[in-house]
This record gives C-alpha cells, sequence and structure tokens, in this order.
C-alpha cells in the first residue's frame, strides 16, 4: 500500500513539477544568450526531479530540493549538505552538459554555411562555364527571337 500511495504522490508532484518547469521554459523566453537560458533551464529542471532517499535504510525516495529544506529546517544548517550536496553536484552536472550542449550546438549550426560556401563556389564556376559557352547559344536564341519581334 505505501508503494502505491509514493507513486501517486510523485505522479502528482512530477505533474506539478512539469506546470512549473513550463513556466519556467516561458520566464525564461527573453534571454537572448542562448548558453545562460539553456544553463538556467538545467539547472531548473534538476532541482524539480532530482530524487534523493528520505532517511538511511529506506528505499523510499523525494525531491531532493525538499529533503535539504527539511532537514535544514528541522536539523540546522549543517544538515542540509545531506541532500543539498548530491543537489548541488547534479546541477553542476546538468549546467556542464547544458554548455556542452550550447557549443555543440553552435558547432553544428557553423558546418551548413561552410556547405553553402562550397555550393555558391560551385555555382560561380557552373555560371562561369555557362558563360563562356554563352555566346555561340545567345546567337542562336538571337536568331529566334527576330521573327517574333518582327511580328
Amino acid at each position: 500500500m505505501m508503494l502505491e500511495s509514493s507513486s501517486a504522490a510523485w505522479g502528482y508532484y512530477l505533474l506539478g513539477a512539469a506546470g512549473l518547469y513550463a513556466v519556467w521554459w516561458r520566464f525564461t523566453l527573453w534571454i537572448n544568450w542562448s548558453l545562460v537560458r539553456r544553463v538556467l533551464r538545467a539547472v531548473m529542471l534538476v532541482i524539480l526531479v532530482c530524487p534523493f532517499s528520505v532517511g538511511e535504510g529506506y528505499l523510499d525516495m523525494a525531491p531532493a530540493v525538499l529533503m535539504a529544506l527539511m532537514e535544514m529546517v528541522f536539523e540546522g544548517e549543517g544538515a542540509f549538505y545531506r541532500a543539498g550536496s548530491a543537489l548541488l553536484i547534479w546541477m553542476g552536472i546538468a549546467a556542464a552538459l547544458a554548455v556542452l550542449f550550447d557549443v555543440a550546438s553552435r558547432f553544428w549550426k557553423k558546418q551548413p554555411a561552410e556547405k553553402s560556401a562550397a555550393q555558391k563556389q560551385s555555382e560561380a564556376r557552373i555560371q562561369a562555364l555557362t558563360q563562356e559557352a554563352g555566346p555561340a547559344s545567345s546567337a542562336s536564341t538571337s536568331d529566334q527571337s527576330a521573327p517574333a519581334s518582327a511580328i
């Protein structure tokens, strides 16, 4: 019975966390720097969904931010670091992954631009070749256009 109520509690919590994350996503839309925006979103996601054990010898998990706050309130400031340290480590990992993702996305955005430069060069070559062959073909087109203008 305890497992069912724990699963239901996590379900409700994750539903609420999804709503809070959607609001946070909307709040961070105005930030122009994609790196800062991605790091803030990743850190908020970790704060909302990172689980932590409710205590030694228990299998139940609770959100790490709530565990850290409860331990700080009920046991003092020193107890914050039991759940808070794990939360801070996961926040650092998420921030590092967000930075790596931003750098990778900037790298991949630059590659199509390099391809388009190569495509522009090949198109310029094709135009140069057609212009060299152009006078012979333009004479035949001018002969065809002359009767049409005479009418």
